[in-house]
């Protein structure tokens, strides 16, 4: 039997993920198997997963992956995010909905200097564009 402390919810692990349970429930065939935890409220106990199982799982899947398409999967998959990196050299997840009022100094300067950026990048191609076009 798995222990609390060894054990992660399917609700926990929806959170940690940002995506709704249903996700793991219409893939629960891919994960590995669940343990009823039950809580001692009303309802269906909920599932749990042995934390080294899940663990085990993402190597599997993951483990030959660089961390650059990794972090590329998370980003075409994971919905609307940026994936900034702050002076120091760490990188951190920052997703549309979040407030930059809300982030830290560090990795607001970083989502800004990302959009600065890519604006100009963006008009820098639009530029080029119009000069092949009118060439």
């Amino acid at each position: 039997m798995t222990t609390p402390t060894a054990a992660i919810s399917l609700t926990q692990i929806a959170k940690l993920a940002d995506l709704d349970p249903s996700f793991f429930s219409r893939h629960a065939d891919e994960l590995p198997p669940a343990t009823p935890l039950r809580t001692g409220g009303p309802g269906r106990p909920q599932l749990a997963y042995n934390v080294d199982d899940l663990a085990a799982l993402i190597v599997e899947r993951t483990g030959h992956l660089s961390e650059a398409i990794c972090r590329l999967r998370l980003a075409l998959g994971a919905g609307p995010l940026r994936i900034v990196t702050t002076d120091d050299g760490r990188c951190h997840v920052v997703y549309d909905s979040e407030r930059l009022e809300d982030l830290p100094d560090s990795i607001r300067t970083a989502v800004l200097d990302q959009v600065k950026s890519e604006r100009a990048n963006n008009t820098a191609r639009r530029s080029r564009r119009q000069q092949e076009l009118q060439q």
